[in-house]
């Protein structure tokens, strides 16, 4: 009797030992369709995490002007190009683009004294792109206007038109101009930006 039941157990451990090719595919396509949904998310995720970050890039930076002017009763000069004139490594030297080859900090120099604004000067996070500042002359007041370019063009921030995001931004470009190989790919449109009077939108 009991060699009858161990074959009958080892009949059915062999017929269900293994997974049929039906039952694989269906494991395989969970696991796939949940990797999609998971990859989408990361995506999103470090694409919302960059651009936070150059929000509060911009936001130092604005804090740090204000400051500056309160030395100098002006902002910082602009060159054109989107770089800030208002860094010196030694009291001696001309105003020069922050950050400078010498040094990563947004300091200067008045009456002979250092002062630091920025113990490091923000950089955008991708290489190919670059923060942009712009003096402003508006009936004799100095105001700033500072530019990124946010990578998710749905964010209630950048500019818009319409109540709809604007694929032109403000008509600046945020490349560097190292990154110019990378523009044709992918977007450097300034499409955020900050100025003293808070950020624009339209």
């Amino acid at each position: 009797m009991w060699e009858c039941y161990n074959d009958l157990v080892r009949y059915y451990i062999k017929k269900h030992s293994g997974f049929t090719l039906i039952e694989l595919l269906l494991v395989i396509g969970i696991l796939g369709i949940l990797s999609v949904i998971g990859l989408g998310t990361f995506s999103s995720m470090i694409i919302k995490g960059k651009d936070s970050r150059r929000k509060n890039d911009l936001a130092q930076i604005a804090k740090a002007l204000e400051l500056y002017k309160n030395d100098f009763g002006v902002y910082p000069d602009d060159d054109n190009s989107g770089g800030l004139v208002g860094c010196k490594s030694l009291a001696s030297d001309p105003l020069t683009t922050c950050p400078n080859p010498w040094t990563t900090k947004f300091q200067t120099y008045k009456n002979s004294e250092k002062i630091i604004y920025l113990d490091k000067y923000p950089v955008e996070v991708d290489a190919y792109k670059i923060y942009y500042y712009e003096r402003v002359i508006d009936d004799g007041e100095t105001g700033f206007a500072l530019y990124a370019s946010l990578d998710n063009t749905q964010d209630k921030d950048v500019k818009r038109i319409d109540d709809e995001p604007d694929p032109e931004g403000w008509r600046i470009d945020c490349v560097a101009t190292s990154g110019m190989e990378e523009k044709s790919s992918t977007s450097t449109i300034c499409n955020y930006k900050l100025t003293n009077s808070g950020v624009e939108r339209e």
